[in-house]
């Protein structure tokens, strides 16, 4: 009897632990389970042409850069897009940038990759400490940095550029 229920409470335990790491992993999702893999690059300088995260949307610098800007319809953030291409997110009530985006050849990363470029490209420029990701077909090569908490992605279409996307943390 005593058997038995050692062995009964050994299963449970598994089956409590597996159903909290799959839980887990759905709750983090693959995105932020590559955060813990991959080695951190330094991305303090990063930014899109001039465009830096934590930058007021409202700053004439910005504005200088991206031109004018249209809100987008969005329930958890402000998306902003511009007419010049570029896409900017913002926390609800608050005006510092923590998403760029942009899907034209107008704009390029503080290492020079703008729409178009290869993957090899990126290699050089910013090294193999990356990961790899699928999202809506698409192959995203990504780089995190841990210390500064955000990440810069390119979305890969026939081993070409097709969009970049630097984050905080929060949006990712």
């Amino acid at each position: 009897m005593r058997k038995k229920l050692k062995i009964f409470a050994i299963i449970t335990i598994i089956i409590v632990s597996l159903g909290i790491g799959i839980n887990s992993y759905f709750d983090l999702g693959f995105r932020t389970l590559k955060y813990y893999t991959t080695t951190s690059t330094d991305l303090t300088n990063e930014n899109i042409s001039g465009v830096k995260l934590n930058q007021s949307i409202k700053s004439e610098e910005f504005l200088n850069n991206v031109g004018e800007l249209k809100s987008l319809e969005n329930a958890l953030f402000n998306y902003y897009r511009s007419n010049k291409g570029m896409d900017v997110a913002t926390e609800k009530n608050d005006d510092l940038i923590i998403r760029i985006a942009t899907y034209s050849n107008n704009f390029k990363t503080n290492k020079g990759i703008s729409i178009g470029n290869d993957l090899n490209t990126i290699l050089e420029q910013y090294g193999y400490q990356y990961y790899e990701r699928f999202e809506q077909g698409f192959m995203i090569i990504g780089y995190i940095d841990k210390r500064n908490k955000r990440a810069l992605e390119f979305c890969m279409v026939d081993n070409k550029v097709y969009s970049i996307r630097l984050d905080k943390s929060r949006m990712y």
